[in-house]
C-alpha cells in the first residue's frame, strides 16, 4: 500500500500545496535540510494547507444538496474561529 493511501485510510486529510505556495515550499524544505533539519517553517506552511484543505471539504459538504445546509451554522463558526486565529 503507497504512503499516500495509508494516511488517507488512517483519516489523515488530503492536502494540496497550491502553485501559489510552491516556491514557499521548495524554500521551506530546502531550509530545513540547510538548518540541521529545522522544520519549523515547513510545518507552518503544511499546517495551513492542512486548514485550507480541510475548509475546501467542508465547504463542499455543506453545499451539497443532500446536506441541505445542516452544516451551514457550523462552518461559518469554523470559518470565523479560523480566521481569529
Amino acid at each position: 500500500m503507497s504512503d499516500r493511501l495509508f494516511l488517507i485510510r488512517a483519516g489523515y486529510p488530503i492536502v494540496v500545496i497550491d502553485n501559489q505556495i510552491r516556491n514557499d515550499y521548495i524554500n521551506a524544505l530546502a531550509y530545513a535540510q540547510q538548518n540541521q533539519d529545522d522544520l519549523e517553517r515547513l510545518f507552518d506552511l503544511v499546517c495551513d494547507a492542512v486548514m485550507t484543505s480541510l475548509l475546501e471539504v467542508l465547504r463542499l459538504l455543506v453545499t451539497a444538496s443532500s446536506s441541505r445546509e445542516k452544516g451551514e451554522v457550523f462552518y461559518q463558526e469554523i470559518t470565523d474561529f479560523l480566521n481569529s486565529v
